[in-house]
C-alpha cells in the first residue's frame, strides 16, 4: 500500500511539473512561432520586390548607385568579400573586393556611352591612397582605345560590356530596385508654370 501511494504521489508531482512547464513555456513557444511566421512573410515579400538580373539590358536600366549595389551582390555571389567605400572623397574607388587574401580596388561606371581614359587615370591614382595595387574598372559599356592602352600599361583590369554580359549570365542575382522619390507639384506651382511658360501647355 505504502509503495502504491508513494508511486501515485510521484506521478502526481511529475504531472504537476509537466503542467507548470507547459504553462511557463507555452508563451515562449507561441512568441517563437509568431516571430518565425512574420520572418517568413517578410522574406517572401522582400523576394517579391526583388528582380532577377540576368541580362545587360536590365543593367542598363539601373541608376549609378543601383549599378554599384548590384556589382556588390554580384562579386559576393562570385565568392568575394566586398567592402563599399564612403560616397564622398572615395578617390574614384567604389568597392574593395577580396578573395584568397588578395584585395582589389574597383571603380564602377554605369554609362550610356564609351568609357574614356579618365576612369583608368582615377583608379591608378587611387592605388597609393588605399595601398592596394590590384585595380579594376567595371562598366556596362565598352572602353575607348586610349583607356585600354593606359590600362594595359598600368596593369589595370577592365571589365566592359562583353565581360559583364558573361558574368551576368553565369551569376544571376536577385536585386531590389531603389524606390524612386517623386516631388508632388502643387496647384499654385502649376499655375505659375502656365503663366510663365504658356507655350509649354
Amino acid at each position: 500500500m505504502g509503495t502504491r501511494n508513494k508511486n501515485s504521489k510521484e506521478n502526481f508531482i511529475v504531472k504537476l511539473i509537466r503542467i507548470i512547464l507547459l504553462i511557463v513555456l507555452c508563451p515562449f513557444v507561441m512568441v517563437f512561432l509568431i516571430k518565425t511566421k512574420i520572418k517568413k512573410v517578410q522574406t517572401a515579400k522582400s523576394n517579391e520586390e526583388k528582380v532577377k538580373i540576368y541580362s545587360i539590358s536590365q543593367i542598363n536600366s539601373l541608376s549609378g548607385v543601383e549599378f554599384e549595389n548590384y556589382l556588390k551582390l554580384l562579386f559576393e555571389k562570385m565568392g568575394y568579400i566586398v567592402q563599399t567605400t564612403k560616397k564622398s572623397k572615395d578617390f574614384g574607388v567604389d568597392l574593395i573586393i577580396e578573395k584568397n587574401k588578395k584585395k582589389t580596388i574597383v571603380q564602377t561606371k554605369r554609362y550610356s556611352h564609351t568609357v574614356g581614359i579618365s576612369a583608368v587615370q582615377e583608379i591608378i591614382s587611387a592605388r597609393n591612397h588605399y595601398g592596394i595595387y590590384s585595380a579594376m574598372v567595371v562598366s556596362n559599356q565598352n572602353f575607348s582605345k586610349e583607356a585600354e592602352t593606359l590600362a594595359n600599361e598600368n596593369n589595370v583590369m577592365l571589365a566592359g560590356k562583353a565581360e559583364l554580359e558573361s558574368l551576368v549570365a553565369k551569376y544571376p542575382v536577385y536585386f531590389k530596385r531603389e524606390k524612386r522619390k517623386y516631388v508632388a507639384t502643387t496647384l499654385d506651382a502649376v499655375k505659375e508654370i502656365e503663366k510663365r511658360y504658356p507655350y509649354w501647355i
